[in-house]
């Protein structure tokens, strides 16, 4: 089963996510799937009302809708499996906790990190803990709206400047799973 993701979203003005959303040339899949950030954005009544104005401006219809904060559960589960010696070589686990992309980025990221002395998840750690969730690697927590299912591969749809969080929670992703079924159209 393939299918389309629709992440970040994290605008208070989403109507113009909903303008830019409807634009994307999808490819054919099984299901869409929307995620809505609602950790790093403050929506005024509530993420509720996001979910209302998605059902109703988008012209292709979701099957499921999941905000950020619960997939955190898990990424700290996945966090700690990462630091397991088992599911991490000594390469990856040098390129993780050093935080450099050995793809030769320039821009390092964190897993986990602290601020307002509470640990928090990376957006690459979460964005692979939704992932690893979405390909079966564990249970999904349950949909704010919607029902979905396990899939075999992902597309997913997002701005051209996530394209290095993307990147970084691939590598993530290839700590568990050998080749994740990952792909983006990026707008």
């Amino acid at each position: 089963m393939k299918s389309v993701e629709y992440c970040h979203i994290a605008d208070i003005e989403y109507n113009k996510t909903i303008v830019e959303a409807n634009k994307i040339p999808y490819p054919a899949a099984d299901e869409f799937v929307i995620i809505i950030d609602d950790i790093n954005c403050d929506y005024p009544n509530g993420a509720q009302e996001v979910i209302t104005a998605l059902n109703t401006g988008l012209k292709i219809k979701p099957n499921a809708i999941f905000l950020e904060s619960q997939f955190m559960p898990m990424g700290e589960n996945i966090y700690t499996r990462l630091k397991e010696k088992k599911l991490v070589s000594e390469f990856e686990k040098r390129v993780l906790f050093n935080f450099k992309d050995h793809y030769g980025a320039t821009v390092s990221f964190k897993v986990k990190f602290t601020a307002r002395d509470e640990q928090k998840i990376s957006c690459p750690m979460l964005v692979a803990t939704s992932y690893l969730g979405r390909l079966g690697f564990y249970k999904l927590p349950t949909p704010v709206w919607g029902r979905t299912r396990v899939c075999q591969s992902l597309v997913n749809a997002l701005p051209a400047r996530y394209i290095q969080t993307e990147s970084n929670a691939l590598e993530i992703v290839k700590c568990f799973i050998n080749d994740p079924q990952i792909q983006w159209i990026l707008y």
